[in-house]
């Protein structure tokens, strides 16, 4: 790996750029990250759905067929209501990550206690407690929260990838030095 981040120093450090830039723009601009992730899953789950049942077509003597139907087809309607209706999908995904933070939290918690024993298990309780604070913060806003958080978490996402593809490229660079 050190070989080829010394080989692509440059288009590490521009991709850790580009990554930073847009997720700034993501959390400057949630509303419309939100939408634009919420429009991407529909159609990645509309797609998705599609090779799903060219697949089950093409295969369509084998064992479960009936069940990798279903499945496609219920990928295709699922991702067409997602990008018909993306108002109602932003509010479902928002209520979906608020329960997904509130049963990360309860599961990071009882890790901790399993680990007790380790030097450094408190970080799980911390890490808990943040997933529960992102939930109550979903929560607390709801119904708004649906229109910002998943574009605010996206982008937080991009600018934290961006930074590490930056402190990559820039750790190669100061590696071909030495």
């Amino acid at each position: 790996m050190n070989e080829y981040l010394q080989n692509h120093r440059g288009l590490v450090i521009f991709e850790g750029i580009l990554f930073t830039l847009l997720g700034m723009l993501a959390v400057a601009m949630p509303g419309i990250s939100t939408l634009s992730t919420e429009l991407f899953l529909g159609w990645l789950i509309f797609f998705s759905g599609i090779i799903q049942a060219y697949r089950t077509f093409k295969s369509r003597s084998s064992q479960g067929f009936y069940g990798s139907l279903l499945t496609s087809i219920i990928y295709v309607i699922f991702g067409i209501l997602l990008v018909l209706k993306p108002i109602a999908g932003m509010i479902s995904l928002t209520i979906l990550l608020a329960v997904f933070f509130v049963l990360e939290g309860l599961s990071k918690i009882y890790l901790a206690f399993e680990l007790r024993p380790l030097h450094q298990w408190g970080w799980f309780i911390v890490s808990g407690l943040l997933s529960f604070c992102m939930a109550i913060i979903i929560w607390a806003g709801w119904p708004m929260s649906a229109f910002w958080v998943l574009g605010l978490l996206v982008g937080i996402n991009l600018i934290f990838f961006g930074i590490t593809l930056l402190s990559f490229g820039w750790a190669a660079k100061n590696d071909s030095e030495v």
